[in-house]
């Protein structure tokens, strides 16, 4: 989905205390929970899945809109293990069980596009987190609480994962204000919607690179970043030629082209990119 860059006041959430699982693990807390029908014969039938971090809540998406330029977003909640959940159970499952948990469990993260001062693009290989070996844009996160009273801001928890990745410090190392501008789907790999964001930094990639790699290295999330440049031609030609881009990343790299070159670039992309199989769904109003 495709939408103008909105700030942090265009963007309207609206969240219900209640919680959508996918899990073996019987959930005994106080959240009212969601029935989506799959039964627990079906799930309890399903190979284990160690999960990172239980009893995390992560945000999940029920629906997002753009209304007279105004962004609304609609969550409840779910666990970090359905998220990992999510990625390995769902190709396993068919029919109307599939359906139905790919309409409801979408839990939500988000990752911002950083352009450098010399006009390049961060990029990460992923590591231990998502898919490894993978290209995605950094830094990238999901929005996650461990007392459900106290929800995930998004604009904040983005900005959380800039300084925990990259090391960008709020404010000092921007020299623009972060914007929302999109969110992403894939519906192979990954599964989980990510929004997308857009801000600028003074810094160069190499100077990123420097501060990234003394941040946080014991988390493995990437392997190494790397820079496109985010000139018109050369970013499409990166996104066209390369093979490990993890599905939510080239969605973002749409977007973010959209963002940046306008809509005849945007149309190329697709184009070219329908020539290699992928199959892409624009939403502009709705998503979902």
């Amino acid at each position: 989905m495709v939408i103008p860059p909105r700030g942090e006041a265009n963007v309207h959430i609206s969240h219900r205390d209640e919680l959508v699982t996918l899990d073996k693990v019987l959930y005994t807390g106080d959240l009212p929970r969601v029935d989506y029908g799959v039964s627990f014969d079906i799930i309890s039938s399903l190979p284990d899945i160690p999960a990172p971090r239980e009893n995390t809540y992560v945000l999940n998406l029920r629906q997002m809109t753009v209304h007279q330029g105004e962004v609304y977003i609609e969550t409840n909640y779910t666990s970090m293990r359905s998220q990992f959940s999510l990625r390995r159970w769902l190709p396993l499952l068919e029919g109307e069980y599939q359906q139905k948990i790919m309409d409801t469990l979408l839990p939500l993260a988000g990752t911002m596009m950083v352009e450098t001062s010399d006009q390049q693009l961060v990029m990460e290989e992923r590591g231990a987190v998502e898919i490894p070996g993978k290209y995605h844009p950094a830094p990238a996160g999901g929005y996650e609480t461990r007392d459900w009273n106290v929800r995930p801001e998004l604009f904040r928890s983005i900005k959380g994962e800039a300084w925990e990745e990259i090391g960008l410090l709020p404010g000092s190392d921007y020299n623009s204000e972060i914007s929302l501008i999109g969110i992403a789907r894939d519906q192979m790999e990954a599964y989980n919607p990510t929004l997308i964001y857009c801000a600028q930094t003074h810094l160069s990639f190499d100077s990123v690179k420097k501060y990234a790699e003394n941040m946080a290295p014991e988390a493995k999330e990437h392997q190494r970043l790397f820079a496109i440049p985010t000139a018109s031609l050369e970013l499409l030609a990166f996104m066209n030629d390369e093979e490990r881009i993890i599905g939510n990343g080239l969605g973002c790299l749409l977007v973010f082209g959209y963002y940046k070159h306008g809509e005849d670039w945007f149309r190329e992309a697709q184009e070219k990119l329908r020539r290699k199989d992928w199959e892409i769904v624009v939403h502009t109003s709705s998503f979902m």
